[in-house]
């Protein structure tokens, strides 16, 4: 049997807690379900280790997502700006990626 991964583990404690206080912040639903789940900002662990914020359309085509994020750069400036207020006020370090549609969340 496999020994549980310490990192994954912290990694999704850490997007647990992101998307409580997020959640708190009015960005998501305290309590998600599938329909809560069709777009705007998510939460999950990132394959490179701490958590990623994303914001979408509602959709999970890449082709869209790109479409959007290029349409609406406005939009994703704003919610980038306003999620790493929110995180950074909250003690955690967060990094914004120029041209990518998620901001980071950097482990401890």
């Amino acid at each position: 049997m496999d020994a549980p991964d310490p990192a994954a583990h912290a990694d999704a404690a850490l997007a647990a807690r992101m998307h409580a206080l997020l959640a708190e912040a009015g960005f998501l639903d305290a309590h998600p379900t599938a329909a809560a789940d069709a777009g705007g900002v998510h939460v999950r662990p990132d394959p490179d280790g701490g958590v990623e914020v994303l914001w979408d359309p509602g959709t999970h085509d890449a082709a869209v997502i790109a479409g959007a994020v290029s349409r609406y750069p406005g939009i994703r400036t704003a919610v980038h700006l306003a999620v790493v207020s929110v995180l950074t006020g909250a003690g955690y370090r967060a990094v914004c990626e120029p041209g990518a549609a998620r901001v980071r969340v950097l482990p401890a």
